[in-house]
């Protein structure tokens, strides 16, 4: 197995679990808010680059859960990745997200 082929099957893992972890997350937010516990209440503030801002008051234990899960699909979604190849012959691969350089063959 080449490199490449490799990293990108790490890739595709990395992108698997953090989808069925903000999966996951969101499940037991629904689960809180079926349950109906309202128990203490918590605020979310959020500043954003722009002077964009959100903020929620008294949110309830699920819809919390459930919104975090949601944040954690949307970024695993939006973010992308970057893969150069280092060799004479190759074709750098763009996306957005960080760059990694990976060797042509492994020794």
């Amino acid at each position: 197995m080449q490199a490449h082929d490799s990293f990108m099957l790490s890739f595709l893992a990395y992108k698997l679990a953090s989808i069925l972890s903000g999966t996951f997350i969101c499940w037991m937010g629904f689960k809180l808010f079926v349950k109906g516990f309202h128990g203490p209440s918590g605020d979310i503030d959020a500043t954003f680059s722009g002077g964009n801002r959100i903020y929620i008051k008294k949110i309830a234990p699920g819809s919390f859960f459930s919104l975090l899960g949601a944040a954690v699909i949307g970024v695993t979604l939006y973010k992308g990745l970057e893969v150069e190849t280092s060799g004479s012959n190759s074709q750098p691969t763009s996306e957005t997200g960080s760059s990694i350089t990976l060797p042509k063959q492994l020794p």
